[in-house]
């Protein structure tokens, strides 16, 4: 039993390892999603014992909201042992606010995105992250991200306009329909008042002639 037991254990284990393997894979490819706030190339301009300061240069995909940008400090870059320093370009990856994926920060050659490369070794994931950056691929996802959003408020906006016009057009027809049942209200009233006056001018007209 306790042998069936530590067998499903192990397996379990390394389920999760594989996972957390394929996972670290998929790194390049899970940023197309948009899920991150930003994707930047920026230059190292200050180094403090807590924080980095980034002048960005170049978004990859979402956007910034202060230049320059206050983040935590860098111990490393990914896939080397070169130190950061003052005047290092870097692709950074801004998973909210001024809060880095500390552990997924490159240095780079340049900060021209078609052309740079990306200081690491040279593993299978660096080098597609490195291709798609060359190649545009993340603006490409920011576009695709952009285009779909529009399309849901275009959709969000005429569900809102075609409510409203209903909305108009059940006002206006409540209206036309109170204002023919207080027609057809007032028509008993004024014909009783039309008798009345016709009855009244005929017993005047009688006293006249008599």
């Amino acid at each position: 039993m306790n042998k069936d037991i530590i067998i499903l254990a192990l397996v379990c284990m390394a389920l999760m390892g594989l996972s957390s393997i394929a996972y670290a894979g998929d790194i390049p490819e899970s940023i197309m999603l948009g899920e991150q706030k930003s994707l930047l190339i920026g230059v190292l301009s200050e180094i403090d014992s807590n924080s980095c300061t980034v002048i960005p240069k170049t978004i990859l995909m979402g956007e910034v909201d202060t230049n320059p940008l206050i983040i935590q400090r860098i111990e490393r870059y990914y896939g080397t042992s070169v130190k950061p320093k003052v005047g290092d370009v870097i692709v950074i990856v801004l998973k909210y606010d001024n809060m880095i994926d500390d552990l997924w920060v490159f240095k780079a050659t340049s900060d021209d995105y078609r052309t740079l490369k990306l200081v690491s070794e040279k593993y299978d994931m660096v080098q597609r992250y490195e291709k798609y950056i060359n190649k545009g691929k993340y603006q490409e996802a920011q576009n695709k991200i952009n285009t779909k959003l529009n399309h849901e408020e275009k959709k969000n906006n005429s569900i809102v306009t075609t409510s409203e016009i209903q909305s108009k057009e059940n006002e206006r027809e409540n209206t036309t329909k109170d204002n023919n049942f207080r027609k057809f209200n007032l028509a008993p009233i004024v014909l009783i008042i039309l008798i009345v006056f016709i009855g009244a001018a005929g017993l005047y007209l009688r006293k006249r002639l008599h």
